[in-house]
């Protein structure tokens, strides 16, 4: 799900006359979303570690 939503805005980038408010957003947005990723990744490998311990 994740995945398939940023190649759609990958992609609107391109198609798009390359503006750079538009481009600003999608960097903006960029940032954020590899954060998520990060923390995400982070929660799973503490949940991981539980659940190895227990």
């Amino acid at each position: 799900m994740i995945k398939k939503k940023f190649k759609a805005t990958l992609i609107r980038r391109d198609a798009g006359s390359g503006t750079s408010p538009q481009k600003d957003i999608i960097e903006k947005f960029k940032k954020k979303f590899l954060k998520n990723i990060q923390i995400m990744d982070i929660l799973k490998c503490r949940s991981e570690r539980k659940v190895g311990k227990t």
